[in-house]
């Protein structure tokens, strides 16, 4: 999909060229299936904040609250030890070993 609304997915960056504003926007379109529209742009409310560099101190936790055009609010506080806990479930799935079954091998 990506490919298809124009982003340059070759390694030394020699394919199709496009505003990667427009393809980012493309993208949004089919990803939330919402028709994004001068209306619609023009009238949206674009909030946002300013994220330092370095944390003023250590973080404990983060918030992530999305309503998107539909209304529909996800709203999400995820803690330190969460985040840790998942990084290590990610960093161990990484390290195990790949096991692939030719098609005379029993199931497990």
């Amino acid at each position: 999909m990506i490919g298809e609304i124009g982003f340059d997915l070759t390694e030394d960056g020699t394919g199709p060229s496009t505003d990667a504003k427009a393809a980012v926007l493309a993208l949004a379109e089919r990803l939330t299936g919402v028709r994004l529209t001068e209306e619609l742009l023009k009238d949206a409310e674009y909030p946002f904040g300013h994220v330092p560099e370095q944390p003023a101190e250590e973080w404990t936790k983060f918030v992530i609250d999305i309503t998107d055009a539909h209304g529909e609010r996800f709203y999400r506080e995820v803690t330190r030890e969460e985040v840790e806990a998942a990084s290590a479930r990610a960093r161990t799935a990484a390290e195990a070993p790949i096991v692939i079954l030719g098609p005379s091998s029993h199931a497990p």
